[in-house]
């Protein structure tokens, strides 16, 4: 069956009974049932039957408002249904397993989380548009991360993060703090308006917009981020100032109000993007030393930078505990990837193109049972539902199971 793998654009795609059936292997042998079940219920029955999960069918059908009592119980139902996504939602004051017998099943706890994806960058990117993603404007996410964590972190306290991969275009974040998961929305919305600095709609040209008093601690960590990577990134390799891209007069536009005409005639004598960021920040050095720009453009340098690398978020994922999100170790149906969790540190070294498909996963679990030197391979696939281990940590996943275990038993449960 394994062998049935179709080649389409350098992904591994499956037709759609194979599919099916790797999918269900998948859940049997490689799902950290066990592990996911642990974190949702943060070792409480009662918190994780009050847990909506929903499903969304391989024939697109989505199906809401399950919940769960036991970690059997929610194994067995997705064996049966098999879905394509499995997303996670709140915790309700009743089980959303009654939802057809209550008048209203009313959220009150879940995770604070976010999520980052790299079409939000489509503005500012140059090497790839829409939902496509590189191992270069994957550079964008990584700086997002970074920021975002610290902030979480250092600004806020919280200890529990866990990162994922969504598959396709973007990582989500999950904040599991017992004082995140208790957040009103109000107060999620009050976090978002402390963290984003990104504002108005592709209408505005320059989307940061700081105030000429000292800069606040966050965002002078942030630019601290930024500016170890923003010129070999941003200028050298996204090339923002190349006229053939059109990048220097979307440039030009984020200097409106600020002698744009003057900018593009010093800028447009040199010939690469590097020289041409040189010239803006010498000219500018020099105006602003003359006390020939207002006040408030005494920060239009790290207001620039900031509008290509600081983190854009998808605000209504985060701001609304009615929200749900796609769990960990999902396959993504277009990709065929894995949602692998992954450590902040080491997003330098994350390559997106390479994250484990279901395709390679299965592959590498039939080949260790091959070394097993048993008869054949479809003996895998039979018996044995309890090797959440031993299974996942001889697949490319065991590194990302680590990762979602370490979280789990740093929560203390």
């Amino acid at each position: 069956m394994l062998k049935t793998v179709l080649e389409n654009e350098s992904r591994q795609v499956f037709a759609e009974e194979q599919f099916q059936q790797a999918l269900h292997i998948y859940y049997e042998k490689l799902y950290p049932f066990k592990t996911l079940f642990k974190w949702l219920s943060y070792g409480d029955p009662l918190y994780i039957l009050k847990r909506e999960i929903a499903f969304t069918t391989l024939n697109d059908r989505y199906i809401r408002h399950k919940s769960f009592q036991s970690e059997e119980d929610f194994q067995q139902y997705i064996f049966k249904k098999n879905p394509a996504k499995i997303d996670i939602g709140a915790v309700c004051h009743v089980p959303p397993r009654d939802y057809a017998v209550v008048p209203v099943c009313r959220p009150i706890e879940k995770e604070l989380v976010f999520d980052i994806d790299i079409n939000d960058y489509n503005e500012v990117r140059t090497c790839c548009k829409e939902t496509d993603i590189c191992p270069k404007c994957w550079k964008f996410i990584c700086l997002a991360c970074k920021i975002l964590e610290r902030i979480l972190i250092e600004d806020f306290g919280f200890k529990h993060l866990l990162w994922v991969f969504s598959g396709r275009r973007g990582v989500h974040c999950w904040v599991s703090d017992k004082v995140a998961r208790q957040l009103s929305n109000e107060e999620r919305c009050s976090i978002l308006a402390y963290i984003n600095l990104i504002k108005g709609n592709t209408n505005v040209q320059r989307k940061v917009h700081l105030p000429s008093k000292p800069l606040h601690s966050s965002v002078q960590r942030a630019l601290e981020i930024i500016t170890k990577n923003f010129i070999d990134f941003i200028i050298i390799e996204q090339d923002i100032l190349n006229e053939d891209n059109n990048g220097l007069h979307k440039f030009l536009k984020l200097l409106w109000d600020c002698r744009q005409n003057e900018f593009k005639q010093v800028m447009s004598k040199c010939k690469t993007s590097i020289e041409r960021w040189n010239a803006f920040v010498i000219h500018l050095n020099l105006l602003q030393k003359s006390n020939c720009l207002p006040n408030k453009l005494k920060y239009l340098k790290e207001e620039i930078m900031l509008h290509y690398t600081y983190p854009r978020l998808d605000m209504a994922v985060t701001q609304s505990l009615d929200h749900l999100l796609k769990a960990p170790f999902c396959i993504h149906a277009k990709t065929g990837k894995v949602c692998i969790p992954f450590r902040v540190s080491d997003m330098d070294k994350f390559n997106v193109i390479q994250v484990p498909t279901l395709s390679v996963v299965l592959d590498e679990l039939n080949n260790y049972y091959q070394k097993q030197t048993l008869n054949n391979h479809f003996n895998i696939y039979k018996s044995d539902k309890n090797f959440e281990c031993n299974h996942i940590l001889n697949t490319s996943l065991c590194d990302s199971y680590n990762i979602l275990l370490n979280f789990v038993m740093e929560l203390e449960l």
